[in-house]
């Protein structure tokens, strides 16, 4: 456990966002998002709380194209416990945002597989399976990585590259992403490049789907060499009310299956909660029942 209470730090920031929020008052040039959620979990007889928190801010410094972007990720799950920070400095351009210091990798950006069952402490586990390495490897490594980050948009093409460099680790890794629209369907995914001092791998993800108003749908794959196990996933969505989603995820993950179902109730703009459950074959069923904010 960390000296300072991280689950303290990540309600502190969710306490401050509704206000700036709701207010609908954030000065120009300054953009909030991400989520926030206390998720409590069941599973076996036993029980767990977990505090989640992955945010981003963005300042634009006057007209000058120049801004900053900061990025908060992290969790407590009372016996352990880990975050780490994203700081880069951007210049926005005609042709697309340059990015510059400790930026997020390219490839969380793009996904659209939600998690299993609505519970965050899965997620934890498969985000490299579906976000990529770069934001699981400072998050659990707790090491800072330094490098550079494009994303523009073209059309209904969305791209992002990013290289970044973890000295300590003696590693790169290197993202290529994009996200094609249609009307209401899409494709997205991208290639990552790992390169260390004893493996060269690259890994592929991509996923295609159909985006409406009251659903949404996907199938998706991640081929990893042999650093990550070969995974198919799948999910549904379907809004029978307003403000409401209730969906279905399913990821095999090399041969191990995980089922999840979920409802989530959207309120006063931000806030949320959500019932759901995930299951596979060899386990017990995790139940999950969370309250947050997204925005």
């Amino acid at each position: 456990m960390r000296p300072v209470s991280l689950s303290s730090l990540i309600l502190a920031l969710a306490a401050s966002v509704p206000m700036t929020a709701w207010a609908q008052s954030l000065p120009e040039g300054i953009t909030i998002s991400g989520e926030t959620e206390i998720e409590g979990l069941s599973f076996d007889g036993d029980g767990k709380t977990v505090v989640y928190g992955d945010l981003d801010a963005s300042f634009a410094l006057g007209g000058s194209g120049l801004g900053i972007d900061l990025g908060f990720l992290g969790y407590d799950a009372g016996t352990s416990s880990n975050s780490t920070v994203f700081v880069a400095l951007t210049y926005d351009t005609a042709h697309g945002k340059f990015s510059v210091g400790m930026p997020r990798g390219a490839l969380g950006d793009f996904t659209r597989m939600p998690d299993i069952g609505g519970v965050k402490y899965i997620r934890l586990t498969t985000a490299p399976l579906t976000d990529g390495l770069v934001d699981y490897t400072a998050l659990m490594s707790g090491e800072n990585q330094f490098g550079a980050r494009y994303d523009g948009e073209y059309g209904n093409l969305k791209v992002g590259v990013s290289y970044h460099d973890f000295d300590d680790l003696d590693g790169t890794i290197t993202d290529l992403a994009a996200s094609y629209q249609s009307g209401i369907f899409f494709v997205t995914g991208g290639v990552e490049f790992l390169n260390t001092s004893t493996t060269d791998s690259n890994i592929v993800h991509l996923e295609a789907g159909a985006a409406a108003d009251y659903y949404s749908a996907g199938i998706g794959f991640t081929s990893a060499d042999d650093v990550l196990p070969d995974t198919t996933m799948a999910w549904a969505s379907y809004s029978a009310l307003p403000n409401t989603d209730l969906t279905a995820s399913i990821m095999d993950i090399d041969g191990t299956t995980i089922y999840g179902l979920s409802g989530e109730w959207r309120f006063l703009n931000y806030s949320r909660v959500q019932l759901g459950v995930a299951d596979s074959e060899n386990g017990d069923p995790v139940w999950d029942a969370s309250i947050g904010l997204r925005f």
